[in-house]
């Protein structure tokens, strides 16, 4: 039978509409309904253009006809991403009271061989009515280490073993006060914290006198090392590399000469380091006192004519605010005659817990850093963010920033 133009319009297009139908139940999972008004005309010819791959998920998602199957179909958008909880607070918990008792409250660990580790037990036992879970525990320094039994449940009258190592740092003498804090959690999901101290004396089996060299004092540079077990020992090597060649024989005592010129030329380091063949004692710190850069008394007189006549005068006693407007504004003159009179305590703190030797680390104030090192500030202070002077001076972009670093790491306890 012959079939003309005009009359296989309408069949192509019934057949193409057949088609979408098959694609869309096969992309859907559910295909229209094809009803008696879906008939061709000419000026409902379909578009060439085709539908962009976001807009296809688009409408693949929604229902394909206001009379098919899927009209009534609830439309499921992908689940967002959880937000993961902060961290509870803990509250500190009261040692006399609280139902996980530390036994001891304090663990002495007594004399300490510099650069060896000695360790004691500490026993947590709960006391109370109630289960109490050990979260987690968190030591005040990287030379303190605790083994916690993370998530351990401690029935009422159990008890758990914690075992506390503490590392020997520092010269001959120096007393270690180390602190572990530890996080518990009761059955309502409440968690309480309770710090247990730690503390030891160094002791180093070989000693360096002076304790602390002083280059205008002792001109020849004059060191002693000697073996307080009276076991010979050599000296291997130093840093910086002062003395280059060292007696070549084992003896109780080693008599040392430094030389001032090379030790200005290699930075004027505050810490030298020998390191030795004993077999208590690997290495042992020797401490050279700090000495200012002398300044041109002309220069400095000008310097602090101008300072003079744009700084303001503190006519009231000073606050956190004006503490950091100073220490920013390089006014630190002001500062220091302040803390000597006693009227400024050197451990001050503005309203984040910087310190006076935070804040000028961070602002790259060098100069207010050497007197405050030479003033025994506390080198290990740390901010509400746990950031300490040397982290603030590692990450300043002011001025100085590139040598405060090295001046603290010259000035901080053997590490």
């Amino acid at each position: 039978m012959h079939m003309n133009s005009t009359q296989g319009v309408p069949a192509v297009a019934s057949l193409a509409l057949l088609l979408l139908a098959a694609t869309g139940c096969s992309e859907g999972g559910a295909s229209p309904t094809v009803t008696e008004e879906a008939s061709y005309s000419p000026a409902q010819t379909p578009s060439a253009t085709p539908v962009a791959p976001q807009k296809k998920a688009a409408q693949n998602q929604t229902s394909l006809s206001a009379t098919g199957p899927g009209a009534n179909a609830v439309t499921t958008r992908p689940a967002k991403k959880p937000i993961t909880p902060r961290a509870k607070t803990a509250t500190p918990a009261n040692p006399d009271t609280f139902a996980i008792q530390l036994e001891p409250t304090t663990l002495e660990l007594g004399q300490i061989p510099t650069n060896e580790t000695v360790e004691g037990i500490v026993k947590l036992v709960n006391t109370g009515d109630e289960p109490m879970t050990v979260v987690d525990a968190k030591t005040s320094c990287g030379c303190t280490t605790a083994n916690v039994p993370t998530g351990r449940t401690l029935q009422p009258g159990e008890s758990a073993d914690v075992t506390i190592k503490l590392s020997g740092r520092g010269r001959d003498g120096t007393l270690m006060n180390k602190t572990v804090t530890f996080r518990f959690e009761d059955s309502s999901q409440q968690q309480y914290s309770l710090t247990l101290k730690v503390k030891g004396t160094v002791f180093s089996y070989v000693r360096v006198s002076p304790d602390i060299l002083d280059p205008e004092l002792s001109a020849e540079g004059e060191i002693v090392l000697t073996s307080v077990d009276d076991v010979p020992f050599k000296i291997t090597s130093m840093h910086p590399p002062l003395i280059e060649t060292f007696p070549e024989e084992a003896s109780t005592e080693h008599v040392l000469k430094i030389s001032w010129d090379q030790w200005r030329e290699q930075g004027q380091s505050r810490k030298l380091l020998f390191y030795l063949d004993h077999p208590q004692c690997e290495r042992v710190y020797g401490n050279v006192k700090f000495v200012p850069t002398k300044r041109d008394p002309i220069a400095t007189s000008a310097i602090k004519t101008s300072l003079a006549a744009t700084r303001p005068t503190l006519t009231r006693p000073i606050t956190t605010v004006l503490l950091t407007d100073q220490i920013r504004t390089g006014q630190i003159d002001s500062i220091l005659k302040q803390i000597n009179a006693g009227e400024l305590d050197i451990e001050t703190t503005d309203r984040s817990g910087k310190t006076i030797l935070i804040l000028a680390a961070r602002y790259g104030q060098v100069r207010m850093i050497e007197a405050l090192i030479e003033a025994d500030a506390d080198l290990g202070a740390t901010d509400r963010a746990n950031k300490t002077a040397l982290m603030w001076a590692c990450h300043s972009k002011n001025a100085g920033s590139r040598t405060t670093p090295c001046l603290m790491l010259s000035a901080s306890p053997a590490r």
